[in-house]
């Protein structure tokens, strides 16, 4: 078998980049995508929309894919996103499983940069120990109903 090297379609390869047919391809997760739009918009119901549509192994890949450069914006973005999350008082376990992941992937940076990210960690644990007090409540006062129902 021979192939005919002489006729190529070399000539119709266009040579103005801005003609070209390529996609451009980003490094950057689609959870990624999310929360920097979220940051800049300050909307973050879109964070937790899209990681609900996600299986578990899913979201920790998406987690772990989070970009780490010198701002820290997307750690930090993430965090805004979980606080908002928890002020809304809505999927405080998702919320939990989801902070859980991330603080056990970027420890190290978080801890790093506590400085940096020293405030809007402080806002993150003023919300969860809020939100604790409530779920913590609500969990006593089921159990007493329980006990007082049982007893008569």
């Amino acid at each position: 078998h021979q192939f005919d090297f002489g006729t190529s379609d070399a000539a119709n390869i266009p040579t103005d980049p801005t003609s070209s047919k390529l996609i451009s391809v980003s490094s950057e997760s689609q959870l990624a995508r999310i929360l920097f739009n979220a940051h800049t918009t300050r909307v973050y119901a879109p964070v937790f929309e899209y990681l609900k549509t996600l299986n578990p192994s899913a979201i920790d890949v998406e987690i772990r894919s989070l970009p780490v450069d010198d701002q820290l914006k997307a750690l930090k973005a993430f965090v805004c996103a979980t606080t908002c999350q928890l002020k809304s008082k809505r999927d405080f376990e998702l919320a939990q499983a989801y902070l859980h992941v991330f603080i056990a992937v970027f420890t190290d940076i978080i801890k790093a940069n506590a400085r940096e990210l020293e405030p809007l960690l402080a806002e993150l644990r003023n919300e969860l120990k809020a939100q604790w007090d409530t779920v913590d409540n609500l969990i006593r006062y089921s159990a007493c109903m329980i006990e007082f129902m049982r007893t008569k």
